[in-house]
Order: structure tokens, then C-alpha cells, then sequence
């Protein structure tokens, strides 16, 4: 489990006020899409098979349909691609891509730039999680700067509240 998943999690069991909320795992659930369903919570698997599927993508798009999708918020680069294309069969759709990391090394490849030019108009919002990768957005997805957003990777620092403080552990007796 990464920190995307945790971060999907989170929004799946704490949705927006007059949001509901439903997660599309691709290939297989992991952990936390079991222990979301198991919670009752909206979990669908849609496994892809090998290479690009075009099943996948009206999969995607038919569960849209059926539960009145409005946005979709695509983790990573390859829910992008089939997001994307999703939308052409649910046009109301927004699509919003959220890229959280990049695999090293990351080289550009010539045709995934051009894929990358016919579904950006599709997207309504790029989101980074930090500046680096906003970078790698545009240099080796040739994803336009003023396309892309960064929004911070964020801690909830609520969780430490009740730890003592630094100098209440140095100076306490033990």
C-alpha cells in the first residue's frame, strides 16, 4: 500500500459534503479496496489483461453512466488514459488527472506524447503533487505548464496532537 491509495481511501470514507463517492481499482483491489468493500463502501475492479484495452475503457465509462459519475479523479498516468477516453461516452463527465510520482529513470516516449495531446482536451484539470513532478509532466509527457496545478502532498499533523512535545521528552523524568 503507497500513499495513493491511503490518500484515496481517505477521500472514499470522507467525501465532500453532497459528494458520494466510488473507487474503480484497476487489476486487483489491494488491501485497502478490500477493506473498503467490506466496509460496504463502492469498490469496483475492472481488470485491464494485456496492453491497452479498449473494453476497459467502456467498462469505466458504463459504470459512469450508471451511477451518475460527475467527476473523475484519475491517480496516476494509465487511469488517466483510460479516464480520458471514458468520457467520450459520458460527456458531462470532468475528468481531473492527479499525478503523484515518477518512475526513474523517465523517458519520454514518442507515441504516449501524442496519446497525451488527444485525451488533454478531455481533462478538465492536471494536478501535481509537488513541483518535480509538475516538471516531469512537462518535459516527458509534454503536458503544458499552464495546464498543470500543484497541490502539496499534506499531513493531517492532527494525528500528533497528543504526543508530548520535544522538550517535554527531554526534560520528564524517566
Amino acid at each position: 500500500m503507497g500513499g495513493t491509495e491511503g490518500l484515496v481511501d481517505k477521500m472514499l470514507r470522507n467525501p465532500p459534503t453532497g459528494f458520494r463517492s466510488s473507487v474503480i481499482c484497476l487489476d486487483e483491489l489491494g488491501i485497502l479496496g478490500e477493506a473498503a468493500r467490506k466496509d460496504g463502501f463502492d469498490v469496483v475492479l475492472i481488470p485491464r489483461g494485456q496492453g491497452f484495452n479498449l473494453k476497459t475503457v467502456r467498462r469505466i465509462a458504463w459504470h459512469a453512466g450508471k451511477n451518475d459519475v460527475d467527476i473523475m479523479q484519475c491517480h496516476h498516468y494509465t487511469p488517466w488514459c483510460y479516464g480520458a477516453l471514458a468520457r467520450l461516452w459520458h460527456l458531462r463527465m470532468r475528468t481531473i488527472f492527479t499525478e503523484h510520482g515518477r518512475h526513474y529513470p523517465d523517458s519520454p516516449v514518442w507515441k504516449q506524447r501524442f496519446f497525451n495531446q488527444g485525451i488533454l482536451p478531455l481533462t478538465g484539470a492536471v494536478t501535481a503533487v509537488s513541483p518535480f513532478v509538475a516538471q516531469a509532466l512537462q518535459r516527458v509527457e509534454w503536458i503544458p505548464q499552464r495546464r498543470i496545478q500543484i497541490i502539496y502532498n499534506g499531513v493531517d499533523d492532527s494525528r500528533f496532537d497528543h504526543l508530548p512535545s520535544k522538550r517535554e521528552r527531554e526534560y520528564s523524568p524517566k
